[in-house]
């Protein structure tokens, strides 16, 4: 599965809006973000499309950083819906993030056939 690349703070607000959404927000300079990345497309794979996952370069885009209050990479945020629903700070695990995002997954088709 694909990564977007998230090119802007409007493409980023466009992206997170409808459904489910993970974004990667990292800076080139750090370990740990590069170590991130090759997890979060493992993840990308389990998910098969059930959920978008998506990276955002902070260095590029500190307006972003801002207005979301990211003050560690690196970060990373579950959306519903362009609501923020979890956020991780730090290195994460396959297995953490996959669990997450099915456990959202599942919540929410389960709310949508009641």
């Amino acid at each position: 599965m694909k990564i977007m690349d998230i090119a802007s703070f409007e493409h980023h607000n466009k992206t997170i809006r409808q459904g489910i959404t993970l974004i990667d927000y990292y800076v080139s300079w750090c370990s740990p973000c590069r170590v991130q990345a090759t997890i979060i497309e493992r993840v990308a794979d389990d998910l098969k499309g059930k959920a978008l996952i998506g990276r955002m370069n902070l260095d590029r885009h500190r307006r972003t950083a801002e207005t979301l209050r990211i003050q560690s990479v690196p970060t990373l945020v579950v959306f519903i819906d362009g609501r923020e629903v979890r956020r991780f700070i730090g290195l994460q695990p396959r297995e953490t993030l996959t669990a997450c995002l099915r456990a959202v997954i599942h919540s929410r088709n389960k709310a949508a056939t009641v």
